[in-house]
């Protein structure tokens, strides 16, 4: 999956305790989705861990101090896309 130039992965596995549905990679950039939860879990999870990526993929995550209206505008500029990754990811990992 590429966000922003970036190539993205994501991964089911088995790894995480039972209180923790997923996790987002920054460094090899992967996200991974716990196997041990239901499907309805799983996609909110992934719609979560994507965020996560996009955020980081877009440099947003390293912004000191930001504003309800800076996210507002963010989102707002970048939802058509953040909507066809969910689609996407969910209809090639589930």
């Amino acid at each position: 999956m590429k966000i922003n130039n970036l190539d993205w992965q994501i991964k089911t596995t088995t790894d995480f305790d039972e209180n923790l549905f997923g996790r987002t990679d920054y460094d090899t950039l992967t996200i991974y989705i716990s196997e041990k939860v239901c499907k309805q879990t799983q996609e909110a999870t992934l719609k979560h861990e994507i965020t996560h990526a996009f955020l980081h993929s877009f440099g947003f995550m390293y912004k000191d101090n930001f504003t309800r209206e800076d996210v507002c505008e963010f989102v707002s500029h970048n939802l058509e896309t953040l909507l066809s990754l969910f689609k996407t990811a969910m209809e090639e990992l589930l």
